[in-house]
């Protein structure tokens, strides 16, 4: 009957058509069906048991902390545990991590069915910049700045006179030639500096005992610092006033009491302080002082003292602390 309704008419193709009246019904046919349709259902059940505790992140791994802490670490990578294995995008997770300035780099693996390993690089403070509200942040090997403003005093050496405005994760201009030297510093010398500067392209270090150490330019930066770790180490660097180690195979000290404003044949002070020129021998043994003539400025006499670390000493000495290092 009739009910007066359109009749939707499907055309095929004739070679479905075709492949229709060929295949349908035969024992080959059906049996294709059911593979197909039994590979689709495991299928299905397998991507289903991807998004089941069966595959749920139940442990992440952390490796290579020094500053940072792991649960601050694993609530920075947005892994929640429990959630599902195969929903953890390895490089959303780095790049999350990465956000961290202490954070040099990152890598995220899977280990089915449930596990997690995050591998870390992190920064190494080495510096400290103070802001101009006088509060203190620490600067990174790289001259990146690690956190933002603090009030606590710094543990670590003041980099001093740098231009630039230190920024929670971004690199400090002008810092590149300081955290150099203080990424350098030897184990027996680094808790001794309390202030670094450069002016002029002259680098000093200002140490616990009040003495001044010259390095000058970067060059043979390690040389330099393992001939003033030598001095220290050998020496009560209370009594000095400045220790030159510009040429590192032949460093120069000037010991405290020298007359300010006194001529010497190798600077071994900042300006404003005083150096002095020839006059003790260091040997392993001992130590041997002359002092030179007193020569007149006017009326007055000066006599001015300098202690030059002999070569074959100091190399040998150099040897030893690289030895410690």
């Amino acid at each position: 009957m009739s009910t007066g309704e359109p009749v939707e008419v499907i055309e095929r193709a004739p070679w479905a058509i075709a492949l229709r009246e060929r295949f349908a019904g035969t024992p080959r046919a059906r049996l294709a069906l059911r593979i197909a349709g039994g590979a689709v259902a495991v299928v299905a059940l397998l991507v289903g048991l991807l998004f089941t505790r069966l595959f749920a992140v139940e442990r992440i791994d952390v490796q290579g902390l020094a500053h940072l802490g792991r649960d601050q670490v694993v609530a920075t990578s947005g892994v929640r545990m429990g959630s599902p294995l195969v929903r953890v995008d390895g490089g959303a997770v780095a790049h999350r991590l990465r956000s961290d300035p202490y954070i040099r780099s990152a890598a995220v693996e899977r280990h089915w069915p449930r596990g997690i390993t995050i591998r870390l690089v992190e920064r190494r403070a080495v510096g400290m910049v103070r802001t101009d509200d006088g509060r203190w942040v620490p600067i990174a090997d790289d001259g990146v700045a690690l956190a933002d403003p603090s009030p606590d005093a710094p543990k670590l050496p003041a980099l001093l006179n740098l231009p630039g405005t230190p920024v929670k994760g971004q690199a400090l201009d002008g810092a590149q030639h300081l955290v150099a030297v203080a990424a350098a510093l030897p184990p027996s010398l680094q808790p001794r500096v309390v202030q670094m500067r450069e002016d002029d392209g002259t680098i000093r270090l200002a140490l616990d005992a009040g003495t001044v150490v010259v390095i000058g330019d970067l060059d043979q930066l390690g040389d330099k610092l393992m001939a003033a770790a030598a001095v220290v180490s050998h020496t009560d660097p209370r009594g000095l006033e400045a220790l030159d180690v510009r040429s590192p195979h032949l460093p120069v000290a000037t010991p405290k009491g020298g007359v300010q404003g006194a001529s010497t044949s190798t600077s071994a002070a900042p300006s404003g302080q005083g150096s002095g020129s020839g006059g003790t021998s260091t040997n392993g043994s001992g130590a041997k002082s002359s002092t030179q003539n007193p020569t007149k400025s006017g009326a007055q006499a000066s006599t001015t003292t300098t202690t030059h670390v002999a070569k074959s000493t100091t190399t040998s000495s150099i040897a030893a602390a690289q030895g410690q290092h």
